[in-house]
């Protein structure tokens, strides 16, 4: 079955149109970033001793191309050298991007899998949403108002999971914790950690609800709409924190390294970019 090419066909004018769009966000997070010095990272010397919470998260995908998997943990490792040990208050949000950084080949990060429109294709810097996914379960689940969040429109994990995608600079994930905490992050085994730390325990209680239905006449389709209810000093706040619809991907997939689509110039550079080649049975 090949991939499907939604994007990756799409006209020379849509594609161009696409990157100045691309370079106009870019220019306008950049200038944000001058007006907006809290979001700088700092580091703390050392953890506090009390965890307020902890996300783990499954590194490996059953039928991934071993690939883009073997790069997806790479570069989640990589990008959790500049998350682990981040000091945060309200004062000092969290910017995934002003933390983290430009993903590049000159910085070490390299190839894995990326969703593009329904295309599991291979880009430098691929898999790290996993760790803005972590992230962003870490913030809900803490109670931490969320400044800045962008949805998945595909899932390959469960379709109603706490997700956060990023892409540098423009699509940001952005939160603040309600008291001083330090985060710290890493991949063990095969599982990512996430945690933050405080000098005190919580003070509220943080309940999440979801609902999932699906589209009428597409199977594969959902609406998931979540929920939050905070209970702090005998208040409680109860809202929306996503509303969206998601479509339901299978890991296993073709992509463009296993795809038969071998005449697909977008694929094929994607592929040059990434110093990748097909796998042996694609041709």
């Amino acid at each position: 079955m090949a991939v499907p090419t939604r994007l990756l066909h799409q006209s020379p004018l849509r594609s161009a149109v696409r990157r100045v769009r691309r370079v106009q966000l870019a220019g306008m997070r950049f200038g944000r970033w001058l007006i907006e010095p809290n979001y700088a990272p700092q580091y703390a010397s050392e953890l506090p001793n009390v965890c307020v919470g902890t996300v783990r998260s499954p590194m490996v995908r059953i039928g991934a191309h071993p690939e883009l998997e073997r790069g997806k943990r790479h570069n989640v490792s990589l990008a959790c050298t500049a998350i682990d040990g981040l000091a945060l208050s309200p004062a000092q949000p969290f910017s995934f991007w002003r933390a983290v950084g430009p993903v590049n080949q000159q910085r070490g990060f390299i190839a894995g899998m990326e969703l593009q429109a329904g295309c599991a294709v291979p880009t430098i810097g691929g898999g790290i949403c996993l760790l803005s996914n972590a992230l962003y379960q870490l913030a809900v689940e803490a109670g931490w108002a969320i400044v800045e969040r962008h949805g998945h429109t595909a899932a390959v994990a469960a379709i109603d999971a706490l997700d956060a995608t990023v892409a540098y600079p423009h699509v940001d994930l952005r939160f603040a914790p309600t008291g001083p905490v330090v985060l710290s992050a890493g991949v063990r085994g095969d599982v990512l950690v996430v945690s933050a730390w405080a000098t005190t325990a919580l003070d509220r209680t943080v309940t999440i609800e979801r609902d999932v239905s699906e589209l009428p006449g597409v199977p594969i389709l959902y609406r998931v709409r979540i929920h939050r209810t905070v209970v702090h000093g005998g208040q409680t706040e109860r809202s929306l924190i996503s509303d969206e619809t998601r479509r339901k991907l299978d890991a296993s997939q073709p992509t463009c390294l296993s795809c038969n689509e071998t005449s697909c110039d977008a694929g094929n550079r994607l592929l040059q970019r990434a110093g990748l080649r097909r796998d042996p049975v694609a041709r």
